[in-house]
């Protein structure tokens, strides 16, 4: 069980560029350590259609070790370009985890489909 508090705050640079930032508090239940995270964006819609974004996506452990549960930190960066077609948009990116504490070191790439309603 989690629950968490988030403030986000965004911004359009002229019609085709954005940026955006987000910080939460994440409170977790049990053993695990709460969590402050902080999620940044940059978008650039360099065709009508066409999208790319880069990304990062922090996490730090809000409290010390305790039995049962280490303190972490994580960095993850994302790149990403998206393609609409109608009402859906796919993405195509990559991540990485250049840096971590206690932490899992990721490598993806994924696929995703948004649908707009």
């Amino acid at each position: 069980m989690a629950a968490e508090i988030r403030a986000l705050a965004g911004r359009s640079i002229g019609d085709d560029l954005f940026v955006e930032s987000q910080l939460a508090w994440r409170w977790r239940d049990g053993e695990e350590l709460d969590e402050i995270r902080l999620d940044l964006t940059a978008g650039w819609q360099i065709a009508e259609r066409w999208q790319v974004m880069a990304q990062g996506f922090s996490v730090w452990s809000a409290e010390r070790d305790h039995p049962g549960a280490r303190s972490f930190d994580q960095h993850k960066l994302q790149v990403s370009v998206s393609r609409r077609f109608g009402q859906q948009t796919y993405q195509l990116g990559a991540s990485i985890t250049p840096t971590g504490r206690n932490a899992i070191d990721q490598r993806a790439i994924f696929l995703a489909v948004w649908r707009r309603f």
